[in-house]
This record gives C-alpha cells, structure tokens and sequence, in this order.
C-alpha cells in the first residue's frame, strides 16, 4: 500500500515537473526572442504614434529599435541610444531608465537561463522514461509532450483573459514581483522610455507572447498526435 502510494506521489510529481519544463522552455526562449524581434519595436512604434509624442522622427525611430535589439544581444550591461529629438541629439534615455533597462535585461537573461536549465532537466526526465517504458517509449512520451502542452494552453488561456479584463492591475503586478526597485516607476511626460513603450506597446506584446505560446503548443500537441499514430502503425 504504501509504495504504491509512493508510486502514486512520483508519478504526479513528474508529471507536474513534465508541464513546468516545457512551459519555462517556451517562455524563456519566447521572451528571448521577442526582445530581439526588430519588427515588434517598429511597428509599435508606428502603431502608436511615437514619432509625435517623442519628437524623433521614423527613420530615427528604427535606429532607436537597432540600439534595443543590439543591446539585448550583447553583454553591455547599460544601454546607450543617442538620437535627434526634435533636431537635437541627445542622450534618449537618463539614469533611471538606463537602470530599470538593466533590471529588464537581467529577467529576460534569468528566464533564458531557465529555459536552458529546464531543457536539460526535461530531456533527462525523456532518458529516464525511455528507459523505464524502453518498447513503448514513443507512445508514452507522445502522450505525457500532448497532456503538457494541453495543461500550458489552458493555462494560457486563463492568463489571457485576465490580461484582457485587467491588465494595468496585472502589468503592475508583474513589476512588484519582478523587479526589487521603482525604477520601473518612470513619468509619462518626461521619460522617453514610456514614451516609445507605451500600456498598449506592452498589451499588444504580451498578447503576442501569449499567442505564440499557444501556436507553439498546438503545434507540440498536433505533433505528438503525429508520433503517436506513426508508433501504432508500426505496431500493427
């Protein structure tokens, strides 16, 4: 009784540890790339009219979009945009905004990292399977890779309507938990950092997370149909 109960405890435990893998390896490679996505950048721009509330005209806009792509790829730690502000150059962004960047950068480095960490401990979670189930490894890991992504886009969808219902009151949430300063805590109507990346700016984005999120569990769920069917039919 009592190892079947121990049985019971590990299956659901690494059942739970499959979900989280796959969805801190989504999230953190999803981020990652976002961040250094140039279009996301120019074409929010544009959406929401920054060249009018900032000063900095479209063509200078793309060399700002350049200057956060470039900065997310490399190992500055601060970054630097210098660029006309109503035919002036100066610096774009002041200390606060140069601090709360480095803050960003330091998540999106923290979540990459995890995705990392969680691909190599979900590939030995594979090993050990394959190992345990050895003839039928195709079919269980099919089904455990399509319960995972089912469990993700659940999830995703929940978080998705709160995002839809109440996103200031989530936005700031995720700023408590994920940064241990104000300096997130920046003034519309000096700050150049809000001004490019505005509420929408960030809604807009976090949609777009959440639905690649979505395209790329349902292409995990579609493919592991896939596996599994081409397991069966060898089988026959």
């Amino acid at each position: 009784m009592m190892i079947r109960y121990v049985l019971l405890v590990v299956h659901r435990v690494s059942a739970i540890f499959a979900v989280l893998a796959l969805f801190f390896i989504l999230l953190g490679f999803t981020v990652s790339f976002l961040f250094i996505f140039k279009p996301l950048y120019t074409i929010g721009f544009e959406r929401h009219g920054v060249s009018e509330t900032t000063g900095i005209t479209s063509s200078d806009l793309v060399e700002v979009a350049d200057a956060f792509v470039a900065y997310f790829i490399s190992d500055d730690e601060y970054i630097a945009v210098f660029v006309d502000v109503y035919g002036t150059s100066r610096s774009l962004l002041n200390e606060k905004e140069t601090i709360h960047m480095r803050d960003v950068k330091d998540l999106v480095n923290s979540l990459r990292n995890l995705a990392v960490m969680s691909s190599i401990g979900l590939l030995g979670y594979v090993m050990v399977l394959t190992f345990r189930v050895r003839a039928s490894s195709v079919s269980v890991l099919a089904r455990k890779l399509r319960r995972s992504a089912f469990a993700i886009i659940v999830a995703v969808i929940v978080f998705g309507l709160l995002v839809a219902v109440a996103f200031p009151a989530m936005f700031t949430l995720f700023h408590l938990i994920s940064f241990s300063n104000d300096y997130w805590l920046l003034d519309p109507r000096q700050d150049y950092l809000v001004m490019l990346f505005t509420p929408n700016f960030f809604l807009e984005a976090t949609g777009l997370l959440i639905g690649l999120i979505f395209l790329e569990c349902s292409v995990l769920i579609g493919g592991s149909y896939i596996l599994g069917m081409k397991r069966g039919s060898k089988n026959e």
